[in-house]
């Protein structure tokens, strides 16, 4: 499991990494900066993506994967503290005649570690003192590959100047706010609610999914893109953490 020590330290060594890359200055004429250079589109090679969002000690997870050879399904995790441990509510929505690469939209979640650092050669300087742990994880199957990213809030980067130079890295913040937006436009109703229910038959309804989601947690499923969350039990249903 990687704690939170260890994305910190992650996120240093990136930083420290980006820096030496920034000071390097490209001979006019050449083509090999790959920081400026055209680049290939990795997003064909998309099957399936994770992404886990802070949003102020609350976290969204968002899965992502491929339902059948026309559609795919999007699990929405939600999970909150409460009492000393992480409530958890889980529920899933299949978008019809829609593959993952078009969920994804501009978002290149198959882009290299080596690329995806030039996120970082934009964070601006009086920010990185303070950068901890990352705001944004995102996990992506790409082919045979397995690719990772763990992103800085984006009031830390120059997005406007990273929408120029790498507009797949930049559209990766957008991605979280696109998808449930999505939902919201065919469904007419926010995740984790129903106009026809009132929250107890919600949670109710989605008990097993939200515990299924907690037992994910508590083991270490998503521990790629967020810190661990032990206590982490299924909301509407009895206590699943130690």
């Amino acid at each position: 499991m990687l704690s939170r020590g260890t994305f910190a330290g992650a996120a240093l060594s990136v930083l420290l990494c980006c820096q030496a890359l920034a000071l390097q200055t490209p001979k006019p004429g050449t083509t090999s900066d790959t920081r400026t250079g055209p680049r290939p589109d990795h997003r064909d090679l998309l099957q399936s993506f994770t992404l886990a969002l802070d949003k102020g000690g609350d976290w969204l997870i968002l899965e992502v994967q491929q339902a059948s050879t026309a559609d795919t399904r999007v699990r929405f995790i939600s999970a909150y503290p409460a009492c000393g441990s992480f409530r958890v509510r889980a529920m899933d929505y299949i978008f019809e005649n829609t593959s993952v690469q078009e969920l994804a939209g501009k978002a290149d979640l198959c882009v290299s570690d080596a690329i995806s650092t030039e996120v970082i050669l934009w964070a601006k300087t009086r920010k990185r003192a303070e950068m901890h742990d990352p705001f944004l994880g995102a996990m992506a199957v790409c082919g045979s590959n397995t690719v990772v990213k763990h992103l800085p809030p984006r009031d830390y980067v120059h997005l406007t100047i990273l929408a120029i130079k790498a507009p797949g890295v930049a559209a990766l913040w957008d991605l979280p706010d696109a998808l449930q937006k999505r939902y919201e436009d065919q469904t007419g109703q926010t995740p984790f609610s129903s106009p026809n229910m009132t929250y107890e038959d919600w949670r109710l309804a989605h008990r097993s999914l939200s515990l299924h989601a907690a037992a994910q947690i508590r083991n270490g499923d998503f521990d790629l893109v967020m810190p661990p969350l032990p206590q982490a039990q299924g909301a509407g249903g009895k206590r699943t953490g130690p």
